[in-house]
């Protein structure tokens, strides 16, 4: 019996480390939080290569036949696409955002890895006991994980971030099938 005992608690330990390892599409790698999604489609690598390399994103790009990378532009998330409010977003959600992408294609499939996920804040700011004023920047490693602990925080925060990143790297490639 207590074997049994012993052996569900370490599975059960097991289950919470590889829980805490994700938050949404958001994984450490390092001392990085990284976003990362894979995609399916139906479009050629030159499509998908030259929708994102035309997509306005990137200040600075590198393309090879099956991927492309660069530093994006400053950006603002769409979360009122993603079903919510200037109150109900968090506050830091209103301010410039910038990323390092990484973009890579395997047959129908691709992959996006975003890498240095910062805000610029406009304003002061305090999020997750982090607080910023106008001239500083806060990434999203300290917003999302504390990786002394190993844990995710703002799980609620990392959602909505996760649906606006899933919609903006989405091709919708009906465009093709309209005249």
């Amino acid at each position: 019996m207590r074997g049994f005992i012993f052996l569900l608690a370490i599975a059960m330990l097991s289950l919470s480390v590889s829980a805490q390892d994700e938050l949404y599409g958001f994984r450490p790698i390092g001392n990085d939080l990284c976003w990362q999604h894979v995609y399916e489609t139906d479009l050629s690598p030159n499509d998908i290569l030259s929708h994102f390399e035309k997509s306005g994103v990137f200040e600075s790009v590198q393309k090879d036949s099956m991927s492309i990378r660069g530093n994006s532009r400053k950006l603002t998330l769409n979360y009122r696409a993603a079903g919510k409010s200037y109150m109900s977003a968090p506050i830091i959600f209103n301010s410039p955002y910038s990323y390092v992408a990484e973009i890579e294609i395997r047959g129908n499939r691709y992959r996006v890895l975003l890498k240095n996920i910062m805000f610029y804040p406009n304003v002061n700011v305090q999020f997750s006991r982090v607080s910023t004023n106008s001239n500083s920047t806060m990434a999203v490693s300290e917003m999302f994980y504390n990786f002394r602990t190993g844990k995710a925080k703002n799980r609620k925060a990392a959602e909505l971030m996760d649906k606006c990143l899933l919609m903006d790297f989405t091709i919708n490639d009906s465009a093709k099938d309209e005249w």
